[in-house]
């Protein structure tokens, strides 16, 4: 069975419970109903407005839903849905059950078929097999496989969904059908149809669609729509597209020869066909092809659509014809010769002359798929067979020879080459031009010839103007313009063209000059090394060895504290392999590196980093209170001292023993006012002490003092 639907979809409520009806009534547009998902196990509904009454159609979407169906049967409900606008909370849902579960709707047994019997309806009968199970498959010996059975099962299933189309008593007896008579004229019915026992599962949105009926009284009444014709040889081929007319199972085909006065069937049962793709309609269509006896004699064609409530839509009609099709038997064309004089004598002969011959011509080309063009304004008599053809200068020279019939069929010879000397090259190439884009795709492009012999053009390229140029081309190409890719990230900055023509003689041109084009530049430069800096107490000077690059414009110096991602950054020129930062302040370090910038912008990695930092010559105070003595029991020294100032500061203790030279000994962090110096051996020790900040500034050394260690 068939099922289609002629609206779209929109706002179906996610079940048919009378609670969730009323929640969704408000916003249901009938005409429109949507929902996301399909359910593989679901029951399809179609229905049909009649005067008095509607038709509910349903099948289950699969052959094992059906067959569960066969024994719990179906439930069958009708809700009446109130007027739009009118929807509340308190809105109660009109509800008739047509059939529940405890009376569902089942296939008829062989009492019930019984008053039916005997009956010429032969898709009842099949209907009535398949309600006793008499249809059901058995497995027929180990020579049939579970596939086999299985496929032959859907076979089945699917002549029992026909029958029921085709049949009003089988869909009946099937279960398949009702008939809903207590209607009102200007209400909105949805109906519902389950397997007893089986979860709601939706079907495609057409379905549901089908679902909502508008009662007006008024019977619908499907027409086939969109009936046309293709002509063929002794045939017509009818056509009509697939989904406007989708509410139609199958179809009856007729043909009239008295201008419908009469009609005789050209099927004997209900066509059913698959749907192909039209080309010329751009659509899928369904097609019919019926054979005439003669061509050029209009038939009456009728095409009636069958639906899925055993009933007739209103046919689609139309006029077509057989046309002929069959060209004249192909012209032989026996020799083409040079002669002495420069002309070209051109022989063939005709196989046959039918009644419906028309015309015979000669025509010629320089290439032998395209651009024939008669080499006469009239057709050739038919009884020539030799023609002289004087040719254009050095050109190609292709001829065939066609043959037509008054119904404009045309055949046509294989086609002659006749040979032509030719010494004369094509015109150079002109206006050669291009362009480079940031992607590296090249376009070439210059102006087309008008040589009729012409092949095509070759191209040709180099990295430097003097070297060897390479084809690029393997063979001319006929056109005017040609694009490739190629690297950026070369050394070298230009690419050199030059285009040659080619004529079918394979003569070449000269070259066209020479085209420079620049590449563009995504390489970066080298980066420049830094020398060692140097300082002083106003600035830093630094140094570098430059980037071996060509197209350097420009230095970048980045200067930033240790561990910091803030920069400063300062700009050189290229000529210049030095800078002096006075603007770094006194005794803070900061980390030097130094880039290179190229005339297309591209930068060059970080150099290697430097550091450097401004010497501040400022005198830290001097330690005036320095103090030392001797502890015998521990034999340490013990240092003291004092000093006002704050700040990022260390001490540095000076030392000697038996000499007042004293030298660099111990170094105290600044917050220490004191140190303990662990001795040995007995002798004069001498102490000073130096204070040095972590911008580089220092204090004088402190008096020496000593002190006997015994």
């Amino acid at each position: 069975m068939v099922f289609g639907s002629a609206v779209s979809a929109q706002d179906i409520p996610s079940d048919s419970t009378i609670a969730e009806l009323e929640g969704a009534v408000e916003a249901m547009d009938t005409t429109t109903i949507e929902i996301d998902t399909v359910a593989a196990d679901f029951v399809a509904i179609k229905t049909k407005k009649f005067a008095d009454s509607v038709i509910i159609r349903w099948a289950p979407s699969n052959r094992a839903l059906w067959l569960r169906a066969q024994k719990a049967g179906y439930m069958v409900t009708r809700y009446t849905l109130p007027e739009p606008g009118t929807v509340t909370r308190d809105t109660q849902i009109e509800t008739k059950i047509l059939a529940d579960s405890l009376n569902p709707l089942l296939p008829w047994d062989s009492a019930q078929w019984a008053p039916y019997f005997p009956n010429e309806d032969d898709f009842a009968l099949i209907a009535a097999g398949a309600s006793g199970g008499q249809l059901e498959l058995q497995n027929g010996g180990s020579d049939r496989g579970f596939a086999a059975k299985a496929k032959q099962d859907e076979s089945i299933y699917g002549m029992i969904l026909l029958a029921a189309d085709r049949s009003a008593l089988g869909a009946a007896g099937l279960a398949l059908r009702i008939v809903d008579r207590e209607l009102e004229v200007g209400k909105t019915y949805v109906y519902d149809v389950r397997v007893v026992g089986e979860p709601r599962g939706f079907g495609p949105a057409e379905f549901l669609a089908e679902s909502i009926v508008a009662f007006d009284g008024q019977p619908e009444q499907d027409q086939l729509v969109g009936l046309d014709t293709e002509s063929m040889e002794h045939s017509v081929k009818l056509l009509w597209p697939s989904y406007e007319n989708r509410h139609f199972s199958s179809y009856h085909i007729q043909r009239s020869a008295d201008g419908g006065r009469t009609y005789d069937s050209l099927t004997t049962v209900p066509y059913i066909t698959q749907e192909v793709y039209n080309d010329s309609l751009e659509t899928a269509v369904l097609q019919y092809i019926d054979s005439v006896e003669d061509n050029y004699v209009t038939h009456l064609y009728k095409v009636i659509g069958l639906d899925a409530f055993a009933s007739t839509g209103e046919p689609g009609v139309i006029r077509g014809m057989g046309v002929d099709l069959t060209p004249p038997k192909n012209p032989i064309i026996r020799s083409g010769e040079l002669q002495d004089d420069g002309t070209i004598r051109v022989s063939w002969q005709l196989p046959e002359i039918p009644d419906d011959f028309a015309e015979l011509r000669l025509e010629r080309s320089h290439d032998p798929q395209n651009f024939w063009k008669s080499v006469s304004e009239e057709p050739l008599p038919t009884q020539d067979t030799v023609y002289i053809f004087t040719p254009e200068a050095e050109s190609s020279n292709y001829f065939r020879v066609t043959a037509a019939d008054t119904a404009g069929n045309v055949s046509a010879s294989f086609p002659i080459f006749v040979d032509v000397m030719d010494s004369i090259p094509p015109a150079t190439p002109l206006s050669l031009g291009g362009e480079i884009d940031t992607t590296g795709t090249v376009t070439l492009y210059w102006q087309m010839g008008e040589e009729l012999d012409l092949k095509g053009y070759r191209v040709y390229y180099a990295n430097k103007e003097t070297h060897e140029y390479t084809q690029l081309t393997a063979e001319p190409v006929y056109e005017d313009t040609v694009s490739y890719q190629i690297p950026l990230n070369t050394l070298t900055e230009e690419i050199f063209y030059k285009v040659q023509a080619v004529d079918n003689h394979y003569n070449h041109s000269e070259f066209t000059d020479v085209l420079k084009l620049s590449k563009p530049d995504t390489i970066p430069p080298v980066p420049p090394v830094f020398n060692t800096p140097r300082v002083d107490q106003n600035a830093v000077m630094l140094t570098w060895r430059p980037s071996s690059s060509k197209d350097v414009v420009m230095h970048v110096i980045n200067r930033s504290l240790p561990g910091s991602e803030e920069t400063t950054s300062f700009e050189v020129n290229s000529d210049d392999n030095s800078y002096r930062d006075a603007s770094a302040d006194k005794g803070v370090i900061y980390e030097y590196t130094i880039q290179a910038v190229d005339d297309a912008d591209n930068l060059s990695d970080n150099s290697f980093p430097v550091r450097a930092r401004v010497i501040d010559k400022k005198r830290m105070p001097t330690v005036e209170d320095f103090r030392v003595q001797y502890i015998a029991d521990k034999q340490e020294v013990e240092l003291e001292w004092s000093y006002s100032e704050e700040g990022d500061f260390r001490y540095s203790i000076y030392r000697n023993i038996d000499n007042e030279k004293v030298k660099r000994y111990k170094s105290v962090q600044g917050g220490e006012l004191g140190y303990l110096d662990k001795v040995k051996g007995a002798g004069t020790y001498y102490y000073a002490i130096k204070v040095i900040s972590s911008n580089g500034s220092k204090s004088l050394l402190s008096a020496v003092v000593s002190v006997q260690v015994n």
